[in-house]
């Protein structure tokens, strides 16, 4: 019996054809499918395989510059090594030219100045000895008694001044001071490395100033105007004020109000953090005061005695140590005041002093550098060990104080005299004026870079503090 689809399609039945046909639809409909989901994972594993592809290829350029690298250290080595010979050949050079002219002047005095001495008085003996003779032969002739007292009285007198000669020799001085300094000279040159990056895409070249604020720190009932000496920053961000005339550390806030003012023994002139909590101050009088920071107050805490000079100019804690500049040098001391090394006005065979003394003290972001303004055009500056590395000079500065340096590398400078603001950019090599004599409320003593608010604080002498909000 036939059924139409028609009659079967009323009470939603399908024909065998129908359901043939509904077959063969969803195997075209899953084939398209699965073809799909095919081309989807081979497009994929291709671009998987691309991205692999790329990278291989930058790390096998990596691979071939740090090729190339240790190639050239192994030239730079060379060179080096060419160079240390040279200054050895230089110096036995100039060694045996000293040492030649040494022998030339000792034959030249001996041979020459020693013998003509001793020639002309045993010439002189050989007259008056004559003279006698021929004195004595002609007495019977009847020689005057003039003649004959003149002649004894003039080998007397010989005799008498001769006799005052204790002693004809060569003495030889040495030059001290040129063998002690070669004999404590501990090596011909010094060597260290530095991983130079390149800067990230919105890295500073420049230090620029966008906005100038003056702000003025509370001085009420104050003998003097305050002299800001140094600016440390609190992990609460509020700011530390060393006043070196008023005896005091001062704690203000963001907008320079006064929180908290703590009296201490003598003229503050240095202060760095030591943990979170602690402040170690650095006093005139010989001593280093720490100070808690806790419960946002200033609390006296321990004191140690470090037996330096009691002038202070800089005052820094990097990798454990203290680091304290003066008149004398540089001093390193442990937490509790041993003294571990002092630099000096030579340091193997450099002389970075002899410009002027070390004042302020600042440390680099990662603890490997150490900077220090040297009172008169410029920044020495260290590795964390001690070891002398360079000069950072602008002849438009005059006698430098304080120093601070920037997340970034920048290390900024104050001219006291000169009374502006130097800025080195982390290359260490260019530099640019950020602030004129025209612009500065007084004369700057400190400096401090606050990278959280990306400003530059400036303590002056009279009280005031200007802060430069910075173009990123």
């Amino acid at each position: 019996m036939y059924v139409s689809r028609t009659f079967l399609a009323k009470f939603g039945l399908k024909t065998g054809v129908d359901r043939l046909e509904q077959l063969h639809a969803d195997q075209d409909k899953n084939c398209f499918t699965n073809s799909l989901n095919l081309n989807f994972k081979m497009l994929a594993i291709q671009e998987v395989n691309a991205r692999i592809d790329r990278v291989h290829k930058q790390l096998l350029e990596v691979k071939e510059k740090k090729t190339e690298r240790l190639d050239k250290v192994g030239e730079n080595k060379q060179n080096f090594v060419d160079e240390i010979r040279k200054i050895r050949t230089e110096l036995n050079s100039h060694l045996d030219q000293l040492e030649e002219k040494a022998l030339n002047d000792l034959d030249t005095i001996a041979e020459t100045q020693l013998q003509k001495e001793l020639k002309t008085e045993s010439e002189n003996v050989e007259r008056h000895i004559v003279n006698l003779k021929k004195l004595k032969d002609s007495l019977n002739d009847g020689t005057k008694r003039a003649e004959v007292d003149e002649t004894i009285n003039n080998a007397k007198m010989f005799i008498n001044i001769s006799s005052r000669v204790t002693s004809l020799s060569l003495k030889m001085t040495p030059n001290s001071e040129f063998i002690k300094s070669v004999l404590e000279t501990t090596s011909l040159a010094s060597f260290d490395f530095k991983r130079t990056e390149a800067p990230t895409a919105n890295a500073r070249v420049k230090l620029e100033a966008k906005l100038f604020t003056e702000q003025s720190v509370e001085n009420s009932n104050r003998e003097y105007p305050r002299y800001i000496s140094c600016i440390c920053q609190l992990a609460d961000n509020t700011y530390v004020l060393a006043d070196t005339n008023n005896n005091e550390v001062v704690q203000v806030n963001q907008e320079f109000n006064t929180t908290c003012a703590l009296a201490v023994e003598d003229g503050p002139y240095g202060m760095c953090l030591v943990d979170v909590n602690e402040l170690a101050v650095r006093l005139c009088n010989k001593t280093i005061q720490i100070v808690d920071t806790s419960e946002s107050t200033l609390t006296l805490k321990t004191k140690i005695y470090i037996g330096e000079t009691p002038y202070s100019c800089g005052f820094a804690f990097c990798n454990g140590l203290y680091w304290s500049s003066g008149y004398c040098g540089i001093n390193l001391y442990k937490m509790n005041g041993d003294r571990v090394k002092s630099i000096t006005n030579e340091v193997n065979g450099v002389k970075p002093f002899q410009k002027g003394q070390p004042e302020d003290i600042a440390v680099s972001k990662d603890g490997t550098e150490i900077f220090v303004t040297d009172s008169k055009n410029g920044v020495l500056v260290f590795s964390n060990d001690g070891k002398y590395r360079m000069s950072l000079t602008d002849d438009r500065l005059r006698q430098t104080k304080g120093v601070a340096v920037s997340d970034d590398g920048m290390v900024i400078v104050a001219g006291f005299n000169s009374r502006n603001i130097v800025a080195f950019n982390p290359d260490l090599n260019t530099s640019n004026v950020l602030v004129t004599t025209k612009g500065m409320p007084g004369y700057p003593v400190s400096l401090h870079y606050d990278n959280k608010q990306n400003r530059l604080l400036i303590g002056c002498n009279n009280s005031k503090v200007l802060v430069l909000e910075m173009k990123n």
